[in-house]
């Protein structure tokens, strides 16, 4: 008995602390938006019957919501069949903070838009971006003839080229990154401007003794709009503390178009058809490397601060954005 009080009166003085899990709040994190500055704990019994343990982290500096507030809305299962743990980021954070940022070292510029509604998710418009496609008008060129009586007549030769090089710059300003039911986002929107070419027309006269050949240039311009569409499937890359997520996508998985309106005295059925051709080949490329991206602040947020207990990380398994960011894993033990 004595033995026994002796140990609880231990006990009294000298707590025994579990750590179930902690928070990096140094500057490890690459994005201030996702330092966590508050957390709540609380257990879980879905309707499914499985417990569970939830870790509310407020980040940015945010006002920690009571107890109360604290819980999910419409996810009666938030962890599936085989997965140990799952991570929700709310759509605001990524569409406002995470893309922006994740974009801005391709040359980028994304904001977010707030649906106006807590029940929608937030979606994101490009204020900044732009491809640059090489237009070669060379296959317009051609050569029209106007004989004459008496063994005289005339031809003219058509040349047509970009004025300054080939190089066109095609804005895509305003085009949209939006989540989809299926988890991947998606990325549509269309763009129109003014492209203006030149026309150097040389007209010979025959017979001709003296000055036989005269020429004009002149400056025409057509309406091009470009519709582009692509899927953006998140996939995870790396492993252990390396882990990241990341947009994967390829060219055959962009879709450009062009549209013409107007052409001009070249014929805008051909020129259609070539502007159109180079944009189509040009172009998906550098939107598969502008859009591939990595989402470092989040890959590392997660490393960080989803330990339980301390010693294990996550093993990434999948991941999506069908509003929410969710981010599915297990753990696995660094001993």
């Amino acid at each position: 008995m004595e033995f026994n009080k002796a140990v609880k009166e231990y006990f009294v003085s000298n707590p025994v602390i579990y750590l179930i899990n902690q928070l990096d709040l140094t500057a490890i994190p690459t994005l201030d938006a996702l330092k966590p500055s508050d957390f709540i704990f609380k257990p879980l019994q879905t309707p499914a019957s499985n417990q569970m343990l939830q870790l509310f982290i407020m980040t940015g500096g945010r006002a920690m919501p009571n107890y109360s507030q604290a819980f999910l809305n419409n996810i009666p299962e938030p962890l599936p069949q085989g997965q140990s743990n799952s991570m929700m980021v709310r759509s605001e954070l990524i569409f406002r903070e995470v893309l922006p940022q994740s974009l801005r070292n391709n040359g980028w510029a994304l904001q977010g838009v707030n649906p106006g509604s807590t029940t929608k998710t937030w979606s994101g418009k490009f204020t900044d971006a732009s491809v640059i496609g090489t237009v070669d008008l060379s296959k317009l060129n051609h050569t029209s003839s106007n004989g004459g009586g008496r063994g005289g007549g005339s031809f003219t030769e058509y040349t047509y080229s970009i004025p300054g090089g080939k190089d066109v710059s095609w804005s895509l300003v305003d085009t949209t990154i939006t989540a989809q039911a299926n988890g991947q986002m998606y990325y549509s929107g269309s763009r129109g401007q003014s492209l203006q070419y030149n026309q150097l027309s040389c007209t010979t006269v025959y017979p001709c003794f003296w000055s036989c050949t005269s020429c004009r240039d002149s400056m025409l311009a057509t309406d091009v709009t470009i519709e582009v569409r692509a899927s953006l499937p998140l996939g995870v890359d790396g492993s252990g503390r390396n882990q990241t997520i990341q947009i994967k996508t390829t060219s055959q998985g962009v879709v450009v178009s062009g549209h013409l309106s107007g052409g001009g005295p070249s014929g805008s059925d051909d020129l259609a058809a070539q502007v159109n051709q180079q944009i189509q080949s040009q172009v998906p490329q550098q939107i598969v490397q502008k859009l591939s991206i990595q989402f470092e602040a989040v890959s590392v947020f997660a490393l960080k601060n989803l330990l339980f207990p301390a010693n294990n990380y996550i093993t990434f398994s999948s991941c999506g954005v069908p509003g929410d960011l969710i981010l599915l894993g297990n753990f696995n033990s660094t001993k």
